[in-house]
This record gives C-alpha cells, structure tokens and sequence, in this order.
C-alpha cells in the first residue's frame, strides 16, 4: 500500500525538484517539530497518568512512558495496533492488573473520537471546510459520544459486578477461577471513574486538548520549516488526516501515507507537487524517527530488565 501511494504521488514528477525543495529547508523549524513530538508523548502519558490516578492506582511516569514508547514503535512496523496488547502486557510486567490498564485504554479512545469529531464539525461551522466532511465528522462524533456515555453507563453498574458470585455467573468454575474472574469484572471499568468526577474528567480532557494543540503546533512549524504562509486550518485538515489514517491498518512507518496526505491537502492551498511531496516526507520522518528512537530505548531497556531478572531467579 505505502509502495502505491508513493508511485501515485510521484508519477511524472522530477525529483529533482523535490530534493531541491528538501534542501531548503530550515533546519531550525524542523528540531522544534521534533520537540513537539516528544512533547505530545509526554502529554499523552501524563493523560494516561490521570486515568491510573482514577483507579487509585500509580504507576511511575518511566513505566507508563517507556510502556506508550514501546507501544507506538510496534504500531509503526505492524499496521494491527498490537501496541495495545504490549501496553497491557508491559504494565502487568510492572505489577498493575490487566483488567485496570485495559480500562485505562476503553477510556483514550472515545475521548480522541470526540476530539476529532468536535474539531470537523467545528471546520465545518466556521465555513472552512467542504460540505462533504459533515458527515464523516457527525458519524465520528457520535461514535465517540455513544461509547462515552456507554463507558459511563457501565460505571453505574459496577457496584453490581462485585456481586459476581452472588449472580451466580461462571458456576461451572473453580472458586478460585471464579473468584479471579469477579475481581477482574470489578476491576474492568475502574478508570472509567474519571467520567464520574468533574475534577478528574476536566483534567483528562485538559490533557487531550493539549495533546491536539502540540500535534498542530508540529505542523505548523513545518510549514515555517518550508516557508509556508498558509492558514492554520490547514494544519488542522493535515492533523485530523494523519489522525484518522492511524484507524485503518496503515504501511510500516506510514510510507506513503503522509506524502499522499499533503499533496491531497496543501494542493488545495496552490502548494507545487514536489514542495507538498518534500512536506509529507519531513513530516513523516519528524513523526516516526523520534517514536522509533524512543520505542527502541523502551524495549532494549526492558529486555535488559528482563534478562536480568531471569539470571537473578534461575541463580
């Protein structure tokens, strides 16, 4: 796929006008991209952070950043976001249940859907964007309020999930299965107190805007990095496009994808081919080579961890 959208970008076009493009670029915009990006990771796990804090439970800022590193770099090379699994397996390697991290995740993704969603129709609103979005960005609002409202749904309910013996369910099991199972029924919706609390939900929503302002501000010292004087709502169209991109298997790396992002988007703004082409390409390096770096630090770390622990024990 990522082959394709390559061949399609760059059929009939001189590449030597997009390494005369990529030679101009401001090097300095381009290390203050790189800081966003590194910026909207630390964001991101401190919004994982007061999800955990919902729960009672508080795992180190390195565990939950080294977990979230790890995660997005296997994302990159394997487009079936098993990042999550590594998530959940990571931080049961560090002690938190599973059924309590799982619920730390149930709750991320509505919340990104409801952002992407306000922020679409918002384009919509203010005139700025085609009629055609409206219903994309209705259909993706909904989801997201639907699956919060339902996440808050269950959390009404949870009182009656400790009473899993009580119910009768699962039977058939031994006690201490059974027993297991009530607990990680009762544990399942935990963060999913922070949609109860005004205080605890304003603060994970104050993070999540500050996740969306960051990715927008990586774009647009882009566009200062190719000297670009193009509103901000193109930003915006480039960010809401990466991050919907990410829904679907995608290529490794997401090859491809950003260049056909930006020649699709920054054409519309009268941007040459070659130019939107040398974008996406900085642009998807800006935003995997920092991920990679830190990703493959997280899990060569962790394997050094592991391996330790095994040689101690089996001592």
């Amino acid at each position: 796929m990522g082959v394709v959208a390559l061949w399609w970008t760059g059929r009939g076009l001189e590449w030597r006008l997009v390494f005369r493009t990529l030679a101009t670029v401001r090097q300095d915009w381009v290390l203050v991209s790189i800081v966003g990006v590194v910026a909207v990771a630390l964001a991101k796990t401190t919004r994982w952070g007061e999800l955990y804090r919902a729960t009672g439970h508080r795992p180190s800022f390195g565990t939950l950043f080294s977990a979230l590193m790890a995660a997005q770099a296997i994302n990159l090379f394997i487009p079936v976001r098993l990042g999550e699994l590594v998530r959940l397996v990571w931080m049961k390697q560090a002690g938190q249940p599973g059924a309590i991290t799982l619920s730390t995740l149930l709750v991320e993704k509505p919340l990104d859907l409801l952002s992407v969603g306000v922020m679409a129709l918002s384009l919509v609103a203010l005139a700025v964007a085609p009629l055609g979005l409206r219903s994309s960005a209705i259909g993706t609002l909904l989801i997201g309020l639907v699956l919060t409202f339902g996440l808050a749904s269950i959390w009404r309910l949870r009182a009656r999930l400790k009473g899993w013996r009580g119910l009768g369910w699962g039977s058939w099991l031994p006690d201490r299965w059974r027993g297991q199972l009530g607990r990680i029924m009762y544990d399942l919706p935990a963060a999913l107190a922070v949609l109860a609390h005004w205080r605890s939900l304003l603060s994970v929503l104050g993070w999540t805007m500050i996740i969306w302002l960051l990715s927008l501000l990586t774009i647009v010292t882009l566009f200062a990095a190719f000297q670009l004087r193009l509103p901000v709502v193109a930003a915006v169209f480039i960010m809401l496009a990466v991050s919907t991109s990410n829904i679907v298997p995608s290529p490794p790396a997401l090859v491809g994808v950003m260049q056909v992002i930006a020649v699709l988007i920054l054409g519309q703004y009268g941007v040459d081919r070659p130019v939107a082409i040398g974008f996406g390409t900085v642009l998807n390096l800006v935003t995997v080579v920092p991920l990679l770096i830190l990703g493959g630090w997280a899990i060569s770390s962790h394997t050094v961890s592991v391996a330790t622990w095994l040689r101690q024990h089996s001592a």
